[in-house]
């Protein structure tokens, strides 16, 4: 499975979080950014960008975190995370 393939399985894993849920219906588009491993997208309204991305596994519990980074026009940066487990992971295809 190729690290794109990976991270969008995890998104749609991750979009049961309301959170990340309304972040994602407010960016427009979201690009798949192959040098840095994440995706990569603008807000419709042109407030700001966001970046997504997939951590690596995290010892003792195996799971992962779907981090994402949203900068806005006169925001400071801010980051925030959700974990995916062992078992969410298996679930979806990516462990």
């Amino acid at each position: 499975m190729t690290r794109e393939q990976e991270l969008r399985r995890a998104l749609d894993l991750a979009t049961r979080d309301t959170l990340i849920s309304h972040v994602i219906d407010e960016c427009c588009e979201l690009d798949f950014d192959a040098d840095e491993g994440v995706f990569k997208g603008l807000f419709t309204d042109g407030s700001g960008r966001l970046e997504i991305g997939l951590g690596d596994p995290a010892p003792p519990f195996s799971g992962r975190a779907l981090w994402v980074r949203l900068e806005g026009s006169g925001l400071p940066a801010d980051l925030f995370t959700v974990t995916l487990s062992q078992r969410e992971l298996v679930a979806g295809g990516i462990a």
